[in-house]
């Protein structure tokens, strides 16, 4: 309310005073301030990282949407809509990557996406977005406001250029972790392993794991008679065996005929029918009346190893063990 008090000029004995409900007006002057307000965090917001914003009311689930790019939004700036998820639905089936739509659509339903945010309070989602005909890489981030229960703010960035960084690095570090040869981790990832393990036995982190150590039999009897391309084969195939029986867990060529394989979860849980199952394919599998591969195996011992190499030694001690054990046919 607003009063107004008057003293006429040519009336010493009366004042005249008049109150008036400004109620509405103090409010659309506040509710401007606000919104004026708001729209400036939001164009700071799209200015620095996002390319449209989503106001979202899940009560009645009309949305306020705000892009500073018409590449990502068919909407004007401000325009009003009445069901976000509805209009999200159709556009992800027209805009979306194809092999990301189903995902999408699940984690953007109403009582997913609020049931994600009562647990969590914020969650992302990385998705690719078609764009002049081409998939990029989109980060949505979405919010449940603490002191504005009825709303979501939800934005949209486009990663596309860090998130091709990032892969051509990892496909880099892939290929540096990668053996040749085989298509295997290879020697230094053994080693980048090996300091993880020992990081995590130090911390007391880790309490079951186990190596095997596999070695080729008869390869230089290959290689000095058959040549080196059909001893490049027989470690291939070698490795295919060891890969088919560990199948959950990564295998390293760490020598020229020299694989280590640590187990750890199912294969760790199973270790035991693995090995029957390598010595059945391994006699199923002769070369010339020979075993291809020698192994053995040995289990992390917790308080007594210290450190990755002390499970490997007595697992390359098995191997040797069982490689005088096998029949060669240079005997």
């Amino acid at each position: 309310m607003t009063m107004t008090v008057v003293r006429p000029r040519n009336d010493d004995h009366h004042i005249v005073i008049g109150v008036f409900n400004i109620d509405s007006q103090m409010k659309r002057e506040q509710s401007m301030a606000a919104e004026s307000k708001a729209f400036g965090i939001i164009a700071k917001a799209l200015a620095e990282r996002y390319e449209i914003i989503y106001s979202v009311n899940i009560v009645n689930d009309e949305y306020v949407e705000y892009s500073a790019n018409r590449q990502y939004s068919n909407l004007e700036v401000g325009e009003r809509g009445k069901d976000f998820f509805a209009a999200c639905r159709i556009n992800m089936q027209k805009a979306l990557y194809p092999e990301d739509i189903p995902m999408m659509i699940e984690s953007m339903k109403k009582e997913n996406l609020l049931r994600t945010l009562d647990e969590y309070e914020k969650t992302f989602l990385n998705y690719r977005q078609i764009i002049d005909g081409k998939p990029q890489y989109m980060t949505l981030y979405a919010i449940r406001p603490k002191d504005d229960l009825d709303h979501l703010i939800i934005a949209v960035a486009n990663v596309d250029a860090s998130k091709r960084m990032e892969i051509a690095y990892q496909n880099a570090m892939d290929l540096a972790n990668k053996d040749a040869l085989t298509g295997v981790k290879n020697k230094r990832s053994y080693v980048q392993m090996e300091i993880e393990i020992d990081e995590q036995i130090k911390k007391s982190e880790l309490s079951e794991f186990a190596v095997a150590v596999c070695d080729v039999n008869y390869l230089k009897h290959v290689n000095d008679t058959h040549g080196h391309s059909v001893g490049d084969e027989y470690i291939k195939k070698a490795c295919q065996t060891i890969c088919r029986v560990f199948k959950h867990s990564p295998v390293f060529r760490i020598g020229g005929d020299e694989f280590a394989v640590i187990l750890k979860g199912e294969d760790y849980i199973n270790r035991k029918s693995l090995l029957e199952e390598l010595d059945d394919v391994l006699c199923n599998n002769r070369q010339d009346g020979v075993r291809i591969i020698a192994y053995g195996l040995s289990d992390f011992a917790p308080g007594r190893d210290m450190r990755l190499q002390d499970v490997f030694e007595r697992a390359d001690h098995l191997m040797y063990e069982d490689k005088k054990n096998c029949k060669h046919i240079l005997d």
